[in-house]
């Protein structure tokens, strides 16, 4: 699959307030972001907002929330 799987959160383009919380929720690979949906953010307590965010920078890296990627 892609190497961004392996890579750290800095890769993405993301608010630094995103990517705190997501590491204080042992959020710290771009797979384990893409492994999570909508409903767990929410009870990260990510706003809205946040969460369209995160989707989008993912998107553009052809990555999708919900997906369990192989990492090879």
């Amino acid at each position: 699959m892609k190497d961004i799987l392996k890579k750290d959160l800095s890769v993405l383009d993301i608010n630094n307030s995103v990517k705190d919380r997501l590491k204080e929720n042992e959020i710290n690979f771009v797979y384990e972001l893409c492994a999570l949906n909508r409903k767990n953010l929410k009870e990260y307590k990510f706003k809205p907002s946040e969460i369209n965010d995160i989707i989008v920078k993912l998107q553009l890296e052809g990555l999708d929330l919900g997906k369990k990627y192989k990492i090879k």
